[in-house]
């Protein structure tokens, strides 16, 4: 079983990239939004291969699937292991857990399973009520993935908070950090007051 790929980025997908090995063999390989973006900078190769290019690595989770090698790729083993975590949950399959990596951060997805909150995983593509609710129940009664990032504090109304900036338009990195301020200056606030305080940390640019 392919446990780690080192290669040369050959093509960027919507979805997916193809790494060409020194050996001349390119596999393609299926990414979260997050790998993608941080790839962004690496320009591809164009056939036949320069190896004068910078050799890029993925650690891998190879599934079979009716006769067919599906290869999924993660630029850290923290990402490997949330997302064997994720596709524990029966029905959440491999193309769900890559969208849930893609919309949250660790930390995030840690609150959101803690504090079982079911309407943070209905704004994934291909999440529906049932899948979420399954997802909160079944992976809230598992031990979290170790070395995970800093969480947003499990306070009354900090998810509210998030789902709300998200729904205004603003990313779930913005809305995470914005709230965390909020938490650490106004404690004790009520929810109206730590939104209006997130709102204009946001009109200031600074996330």
């Amino acid at each position: 079983m392919i446990a780690y790929l080192q290669g040369y980025l050959l093509s960027r997908q919507k979805d997916a990239v193809v790494l060409v090995m020194p050996q001349g063999v390119g596999y393609q390989i299926y990414v979260s939004g997050h790998t993608l973006q941080a790839w962004q900078h690496y320009s591809c190769a164009q056939p036949p291969v320069s190896f004068s290019q910078e050799l890029l690595f993925l650690w891998i989770h190879e599934e079979v699937r009716e006769g067919q090698v599906f290869l999924y790729g993660f630029s850290s083993c923290q990402e490997q292991e949330w997302f064997r975590f994720l596709i524990q949950v029966p029905g959440l399959g491999p193309k769900i857990a890559l969208n849930i990596l893609s919309a949250f951060s660790f930390g995030l997805l840690q609150s959101a399973i803690v504090a079982k909150d079911v309407k943070m995983f209905q704004t994934v593509s291909g999440v529906g009520t049932k899948l979420a609710t399954r997802i909160v129940h079944d992976l809230s009664l598992k031990t979290l993935p170790l070395g995970t990032e800093q969480s947003l504090p499990v306070l009354e109304g900090a998810e509210d908070l998030v789902r709300g900036l998200f729904i205004l338009g603003y990313s779930q990195a913005q809305a995470y950090q914005a709230v965390l301020k909020a938490q650490e200056a106004l404690s004790g606030a009520s929810l109206e007051e730590r939104m209006a305080f997130c709102l204009r940390e946001l009109g200031k640019g600074l996330f």
